[in-house]
């Protein structure tokens, strides 16, 4: 079992152990030399990590680190590398799930390189949002981010964050649907349309 804050992995070290979250969640971030902090991306019960290090053989990528007690399995890599060669559907979702992330980098990088902080800061609430509730036409991100969270998911400063955050209210729309930005409720982020 993972504390709250207890690192899983390790940006760097040369472990390829494989891990698949059972309980819980967890945090995939990296650290910029001056100290501020990059999200990847959180991870919970059913997730792998540490796949990267166990196929390709070299060192961690990136940091996963808990944000509640979780629980992992741990598969050492020789045991993994049998998994992936004795069964091919295994091999498949795995496959699945590589593509997955491949196209979520992607995503990421073109919405660094050519999108502003707005813009950015409202794909991120959009990708976090439950969905809708018809019967109030209203959604929620819970737990509501806070500023700093956001600013490392969108590649920017926790000032600039706050400054569009408190900028934010017109309408966001994304596959036609209209939503707007309002501020915390029970501590959870309501976007509503």
């Amino acid at each position: 079992m993972y504390t709250p804050g207890e690192l899983i992995v390790a940006h760097g070290e040369s472990g390829r152990d494989v891990f698949f979250i059972l309980e819980g969640r967890a945090r995939v971030t990296l650290f910029s030399e001056n100290g501020r902090e990059i999200f990847y991306g959180d991870r919970g019960p059913g997730d792998i990590i540490g796949e990267v290090s166990a196929i390709d053989g070299k060192a961690r990528s990136a940091s996963v680190v808990a944000l509640e007690p979780t629980r992992a399995a741990r598969l050492p890599a020789p045991a993994f590398r049998r998994l992936v060669t004795d069964h091919p559907d295994f091999s498949w979702a795995l496959l699945e799930h590589l593509s997955s992330g491949i196209r979520h980098m992607t995503d990421r990088v073109y919405e660094f390189s050519t999108l502003v902080v707005r813009r950015r800061l409202i794909l991120e609430l959009l990708r976090r949002a439950d969905d809708r509730d018809e019967s109030t036409s209203r959604v929620f991100i819970d737990p509501a981010p806070t500023h700093f969270e956001l600013a490392a998911s969108i590649s920017t400063h926790r000032e600039a964050v706050s400054r569009v955050r408190a900028n934010l209210s017109c309408s966001i729309s994304q596959d036609h649907v209209r939503r707007l930005f309002r501020d915390y409720e029970d501590g959870r982020l309501d976007v509503s349309g």
